[in-house]
């Protein structure tokens, strides 16, 4: 079982054109799990495909309904759609994916916070969780399902990674902590900080470094920093600044339709950089190994703290 198998049978399993019953014991090419329906490959595979090095059953020539389901274009159980004459809907692959057996939710990367906050609850049953970045990857095919609790294997734009024990979470507080005093994303991620940063935060940057910057470049802080957004409330009180939410109430705009979508109610239904201004991955220049001062008096750069 996978996601892919396990979202199509949660929309009903519903029947795909040009897909038919397979022989026992064939194998999906895609998702190499047994396949009962499909359709043959090199009919499915369009030019455009280029997951080739992630087919589990390469001597297969068939893939299954469920995986030809997720990867057409097509919404994700429950999304309204397209309005009839306009655009065809978004697709399942521009969307993160959490099931377990509570129901299903789709959300686009604009809805961090409830992403985050799903990822960090303990779940019930089975459950998946499939994190889309960029909206263009193929996910649902390759994401495990886990049996409970709250660690458990998920995919992370086509990476592989394991959802860490409850006092790991700490490192998306620390990061939201560093972005609501006005430290960028760009910065935390490399481990290089501009010259105001480390005249204004240096105790805090150093303190952060001592204790995560050994785990840059791992799955999980690259998973934590994509997770953490900083508090606009707190930024405002602490810089005096006015956030980029009071500066769009300020400026009234419309919004897109995907960001007025709610995510479905739970239960059987059949039917993607950094979000806004709160990440500010703007940052120029990095700190001097020596320390703040001597980054403002020379202007020469390099890493803050080498691990």
């Amino acid at each position: 079982m996978n996601a892919a198998r396990l979202l199509h049978e949660h929309a009903g399993s519903p029947f795909v054109d040009g897909c038919g019953a397979l022989d026992n014991g064939l194998r999906c090419w895609l998702c190499g799990l047994n396949a009962a329906r499909g359709m043959l490959a090199a009919k499915w595979m369009g030019a455009n495909f280029t997951d080739q090095n992630r087919v589990r059953a390469p001597a297969s020539e068939h893939v299954c309904e469920s995986c030809v389901w997720v990867c057409s274009w097509i919404a994700p159980p429950g999304h309204p759609g397209a309005a009839e004459g306009k655009q065809r809907p978004p697709s399942m692959r521009m969307f993160s994916h959490l099931y377990d057996e509570r129901g299903y939710i789709y959300a686009m990367k604009d809805r961090k916070p409830l992403i985050r906050d799903w990822l960090r609850a303990p779940k019930r049953g089975r459950w998946f969780a499939a994190i889309a970045d960029g909206g263009k990857k193929q996910l649902l095919p390759w994401t495990p399902i886990n049996d409970g609790g709250s660690g458990g294997a998920i995919n992370f734009e086509q990476r592989i990674m394991h959802l860490p024990a409850a006092s790991a979470w700490a490192l998306v507080d620390a990061i939201t902590d560093l972005l609501s005093w006005g430290i960028t994303k760009a910065e935390v991620g490399r481990g290089e900080y501009g010259v105001n940063t480390c005249r204004d935060h240096w105790a805090r940057v150093r303190d952060f470094e001592h204790i995560n910057g050994r785990d840059r470049g791992g799955a999980w802080f690259d998973l934590a920093l994509w997770l953490a957004q900083r508090d606009e409330e707190e930024y405002e009180r602490r810089t005096g600044k006015a956030s980029s939410r009071a500066a769009t109430a300020r400026t009234p705009r419309s919004v897109s339709r995907e960001r007025r979508i709610e995510p479905p109610a739970l239960g059987s239904d059949r039917g993607q950089a950094p979000s806004g201004g709160a990440d500010n991955d703007d940052a120029a220049g990095v700190c001097n190994q020596a320390g703040a001062g001597s980054a403002r008096e020379s202007g020469e750069q390099g890493r803050l703290f080498r691990n």
